[in-house]
């Protein structure tokens, strides 16, 4: 078995990196999409791609006003919404309490399928919701 510490490829468009837990650093600046969930060692810090740029902006600007959007704030914080892969147990759902993407308010809907596609590709966090501290 080989072990990837690093991935430089600067003309990747895609990277799939799915569970690869020695991955350390991405380098791959033009790529838009990226597969990085459960790449335990990879920090969106050392994630050089413009997927993880556009995740970054997300949080910053997005993230915390879409978790409270649909007054359920608390529980869309819970972390076994944060510990799942599937719709029924996705964070989304229980910030709306709604059964799919669809039928979430159509003021929020684009921003819940970009959170959806970040969380998704490992992109996107617990931990990465601002002003949020959590005690381990």
């Amino acid at each position: 078995m080989k072990y990837v510490g690093k991935i430089e490829d600067p003309n990747a468009e895609t990277v799939y990196a799915r569970a690869c837990t020695s991955l350390t650093e991405l380098n791959a600046p033009n790529a838009k999409t990226v597969d990085a969930r459960a790449c335990t060692s990879l920090t969106l810090e050392k994630n050089q791609t413009l997927a993880a740029r556009a995740s970054e902006a997300f949080v910053k600007s997005d993230l915390l006003p879409l978790l409270r959007a649909g007054g359920r704030f608390e529980e869309a914080m819970k972390p076994e919404h944060w510990a799942c892969h599937s719709w029924e147990n996705c964070p989304m759902a229980a910030a709306f309490g709604v059964n799919s993407a669809s039928d979430a308010p159509k003021e929020w809907q684009s921003k819940v399928n970009e959170f959806i596609r970040f969380f998704d590709n490992g992109l996107l966090t617990r931990d990465m919701v601002p002003g949020i501290t959590f005690t381990k």
